[in-house]
């Protein structure tokens, strides 16, 4: 899969090939998004076409800030591997690109990367007249149009997800993600206290664009190595302790290896409990042995 960064003018795909792309920013890759996936991926093997499949980074131009994806950009890739995308194109949010006429754009499609066919949602616009955008594809194209998601009667979107996030409906963001919400990066050093207890927690250092879920304590699928362990996952500045930046740290149950420095991914399955300030250190390993128990419950009733 290679990597394309728009640029108008100098990007440049040889015209051999036909190729069909999917318009939209991905910031996550959630059912509805996935829709459009699975559409681009069978239309590509009824005509031998490549697919590119249009991203937004995770920076923003406009403002010079990160910005916090429910997928970081390096995530949202390694996905698309697997779907086996041809290329990414990723679209810079900036003034230069955003000056770029919807002609211009349909010219660059046509005459640069050799697109012939688009699949885009219903939500999809250059601008503001969306019905506008739909004919002029159509004149250019062929257009493929495909209905939005909806979950409870409301439309699927990063922003819904987001605010499920937000109130910590784990289980019902993913639901609509089509899987479970995840992050991934390499163990760090923490403040080892919890080997102290006997609760010895593995500390992910996580991209600094994810966006993270409401504080608190989840049950947790861990991936090591390629197999999977179950876990209990606190996400919070720790309020017991002296203010600190919020921590990634997940206790895993059967497993007692060295993974300094490895790659892991954490999934969240259920929220457990908001995170508490304690009085004390005991009372706050009090309540963990609690939450063990509860956790051990909860997984044996999911095997």
């Amino acid at each position: 899969m290679e990597i394309i960064n728009f640029d108008i003018k100098n990007n440049k795909l040889d015209d051999k090939t036909k190729r069909i792309i999917i318009l939209g920013k991905f910031n996550t890759f959630h059912l509805g998004h996935q829709k459009l996936l699975h559409k681009a991926i069978d239309l590509k093997a009824k005509k031998n076409y490549q697919l590119i499949v249009m991203l937004y980074p995770d920076y923003n131009n406009f403002t010079k800030l990160k910005v916090k994806k429910i997928l970081p950009l390096e995530e949202r890739i390694k996905i698309l591997k697997k779907y086996n995308v041809d290329f990414v194109l990723l679209f810079e949010e900036s003034a230069k690109n955003y000056q770029i006429t919807r002609e211009n754009f349909i010219d660059y499609l046509k005459k640069k990367l050799n697109v012939s066919d688009i699949i885009i949602g219903e939500n999809f616009s250059f601008g503001k007249n969306k019905m506008d955008d739909f004919e002029l594809l159509k004149k250019n194209f062929n257009l493929y149009l495909l209905k939005l998601e909806k979950f409870n009667n409301q439309i699927i979107s990063s922003s819904l997800i987001k605010m499920l996030l937000d109130e910590g409906a784990i289980e019902d963001a993913n639901k609509l993600l089509g899987f479970n919400y995840f992050y991934t990066g390499k163990v760090v050093y923490g403040m080892g206290i919890g080997k102290k207890y006997n609760t010895p927690t593995a500390n992910v250092d996580v991209s600094e664009t994810l966006y993270p879920p409401m504080q608190g304590i989840y049950l947790s699928k861990v991936l090591i190595l390629n197999k999977y362990y179950y876990g209990i996952t606190s996400i919070s500045n720790n309020p017991t302790f002296k203010k600190r930046p919020i921590t990634f740290e997940t206790y895993i149950f059967n497993f007692d290896q060295d993974i300094y420095g490895k790659e892991i991914s954490i999934e969240l399955l259920k929220f457990m409990r908001e995170s508490i300030k304690f009085n004390s250190i005991k009372k706050l390993f009090a309540q963990i042995e609690i939450d063990k128990i509860r956790a051990i419950e909860l997984i044996n009733t999911k095997k």
